[in-house]
């Protein structure tokens, strides 16, 4: 029986189509690995042509055979046809048509990740061919310091449905759809057509945000930030978060940084850091060691004091009359 081989010694049988035939020996010899390049729409129709007329060809081909056979067979082809016999007499190719191509191949500039594609949808998209659910972005009200998060999500939902290239029309009218508030009272004159759009791609339309939405002067307000930053109650690890976040748009090197994070640390941190003798200009080598170390201090602070007893608590009470 003529079958395609998949990853993880998967494999698709074939029961109707001669191994000879050209689709199935483009499913065979193609590698089936995930494709680098962007992904582009499947034609469907086409192919569903193709396939259609390759299992067509394929009946056509085993229906002539051999007129031995057909004089030896003569009793069990006045019978029914079974399964069995149908499966026997696909199985020979006939060698009149052998090395002839008299339907059209697959298409030849299928990638290997649209062949993947087919290939899931034929075995029900089970097995590692299914994807995680990826999660819808939030709306957008306008809110400055909320737009490049915005934008980050949106990033993210178009990489995980495969509209990370191209579909630049079908990103904007998404986009357009999750505005609320200020945002969508910008964008309506664009929508009802009162006003000429200034964009024709998707990153035209991120500019064209950044612009309406965005901090006027981004460099200048992230260096104002990141120069008002101390950790105060915050742990080591979500003040850094915070920082990195605020630094990188603020164009400064690596050792301005490092003298910035250092300095928004708490008093103890900074102790440890001049005792521990370390010069390091990496502002992400400063921050992991400041993790590290609070987590080891207040490991020792645990253990010099400990959680209270209760019979601690007990003792320290009012005795009883």
């Amino acid at each position: 029986m003529p079958v395609a081989y998949l990853p993880n010694n998967r494999i698709v049988t074939f029961g109707c189509v001669s191994t000879e035939h050209p689709t199935i020996a483009r499913l065979n010899t193609l590698s089936i690995r995930r494709s680098t390049s962007p992904r582009t729409e499947i034609d469907l129709e086409g192919l569903g042509e193709a396939l259609a007329a390759s299992i067509q060809h394929s009946r056509a081909s085993s229906s002539t055979t051999d007129s031995a056979e057909e004089s030896s067979d003569s009793d069990e082809t006045d019978a029914v046809p079974t399964r069995r016999n149908m499966m026997a007499s696909t199985s020979t190719p006939n060698p009149d048509t052998k090395g002839k191509e008299a339907t059209p191949p697959l298409p030849s500039n299928l990638t290997p990740d649209q062949i993947q594609q087919i290939i899931g949808a034929l075995i029900g998209g089970s097995g590692n061919t299914k994807k995680p659910k990826i999660k819808e972005p939030s709306t957008f009200h306008g809110e400055p310091d909320q737009l490049r998060g915005w934008l980050a999500q949106l990033s993210v939902y178009f990489k995980g449905i495969g509209w990370e290239f191209e579909y630049n029309n079908d990103k904007i009218v998404y986009a357009l759809s999750l505005l609320r508030g200020d945002a969508l009272k910008c964008a309506t004159p664009y929508i009802e057509r009162r006003q000429d759009v200034t964009w024709s791609s998707w990153d035209d339309f991120k500019n064209e945000l950044q612009g309406q939405f965005g901090e006027i002067d981004e460099q200048g307000s992230a260096r104002a930030k990141l120069m008002r930053m101390v950790q105060g109650s915050k742990g080591a690890t979500e003040y850094w978060n915070e920082y990195r976040l605020i630094a990188s748009q603020t164009g400064m090197d690596d050792a301005t940084l490092t003298y910035h994070v250092m300095r928004g640390f708490k008093a103890e941190l900074q102790d440890a850091w001049g005792m521990d003798g370390s010069d390091s200009q990496d502002p992400q080598f400063v921050a992991n060691w400041a993790m590290k170390k609070e987590t080891k201090m207040a490991a020792i602070k645990h253990m010099r004091h400990g959680p209270i007893s209760k019979e601690r608590t007990a003792s320290s009470g009012t005795p009883r009359n």
